[in-house]
């Protein structure tokens, strides 16, 4: 009897970071590449996407995946009608639609390989017995000025600003014209607000108004970058009727140094920005020990905050990041307020803020059920 499994079709996707040539992936070198891009092969997918993949299935990487829409859900459905064949896509792919790509999948039966390379990081997790116990610097960095050069663009040191500047052109403004932006120039300036406003609660009416834009085309806009797989929002958690929370959500970028070229304060980087960079590269190497947990933070009209909270298990895991005993302190307080919804893990991490430089330990504080009751 033949396995029904032998009979399914495949798609390996491979997620790049922006920015990343197929041909610096190793299982991609050698393999016949069609661009979709290229004026040809996009119109031949807009006339016909199943023609388009039966041209280039069974060998060929299709490259720059993610720039005609819904190319991995056209591919899915080509693969769910055409057994024993397969497709490799290669693109730039948010995590929200590997995600989407994943649930498609299983339903149409398709068999499905997801091969993420990460943005470069300016920290890496230690983890001992599964939890999180420090972030260390990727690199011996020797100054805040070494690890904000290396943020840039690492490896190329001064020329960091040049090789960003045509990123924004080829991974940005180009896409983004392809999906019909109009006003490039406003869609920079807005992207140069959400970089001033990284780690922090993002109110799209006032980056609106500072660029002369209806607060819906922000929000559009911030979809688009999110897409080109550029940034991340991450949501603000909803406990109400419990508690008056803000709904406004949080920007990370996938690669720091693309939020410091955007902000224009590379040669004078003040420390506000130098501690959103922090819990940004924070925020991604969460990523990387959590690969498939929910993301998000917490805000009240009461001032009660937690910068980052990950979901595991059903419970919301806070972390906090503290300067000093008086943050630390504060943080507990929060975290006290936080646990008696009964929707927050008891225990509270911790983490030690000392720049860009040094590793980041992390403490772990357990909020006492006597406590909780007070």
């Amino acid at each position: 009897m033949i396995d029904k499994t032998e009979l399914k079709s495949r798609l390996r996707l491979f997620a790049l970071p922006a920015g990343t040539d197929h041909r610096e992936i190793d299982a991609l070198r050698d393999n016949p590449v069609a661009d979709i891009t290229d004026d040809g092969n996009r119109m031949l997918y807009l006339a016909s996407s199943d023609e388009f993949f039966a041209l280039y299935c069974n060998g060929t990487t299709i490259v720059n995946a993610h720039a005609c829409k819904a190319v991995t859900d056209n591919a899915l459905q080509f693969l769910s009608r055409r057994p024993l064949t397969d497709l490799v896509l290669a693109g730039r792919f948010s995590k929200g639609a590997l995600r989407a790509v994943r649930e498609s999948a299983q339903n149409l039966g398709v068999a499905l390989e997801i091969f993420e390379t990460p943005e470069p990081r300016l920290f890496t997790a230690e983890v001992i017995n599964g939890t999180p116990a420090a972030f260390e610097p990727s690199a011996g960095f020797a100054s805040e000025s070494e690890a904000l050069a290396a943020c840039l663009a690492p490896g190329l040191g001064v020329r960091g600003a040049v090789h960003w500047t045509q990123l924004w052109k080829t991974e940005a403004s180009l896409p983004a014209m392809r999906c019909g932006l109009r006003k490039p120039d406003a869609f920079y300036s807005v992207a140069r607000l959400l970089a001033r406003t990284t780690a922090s609660a993002a109110n799209w009416s006032e980056i609106g108004r500072l660029a002369h834009i209806p607060s819906v085309t922000v929000l559009e806009w911030v979809r688009l970058l999110e897409n080109f797989a550029l940034l991340e929002v991450v949501p603000a958690i909803n406990l109400k009727p419990m508690r008056r929370t803000l709904d406004r959500p949080k920007i990370y970028w996938r690669h720091p140094g693309l939020c410091l070229w955007l902000s224009g304060q590379m040669t004078g980087c003040p420390e506000g920005l130098r501690r959103s960079l922090f819990e940004n590269a924070v925020y991604l190497a969460l990523t990387d020990i959590y690969p498939q947990a929910t993301f998000a933070h917490f805000a009240d009209t009461n001032h009660v905050t937690c910068p980052l909270v990950v979901e595991v298990d059903g419970q919301y895991r806070a972390f906090y990041i503290c300067e000093n005993d008086v943050q630390r302190e504060l943080s507990l307080r929060h975290h006290k307020s936080l646990v008696k919804t009964g929707r927050f893990h008891p225990l509270a991490a911790l983490i030690e803020y000392g720049g860009l430089t040094a590793p980041a330990l992390i403490t772990y504080e357990e909020i006492s059920a006597a406590s909780q009751k007070r």
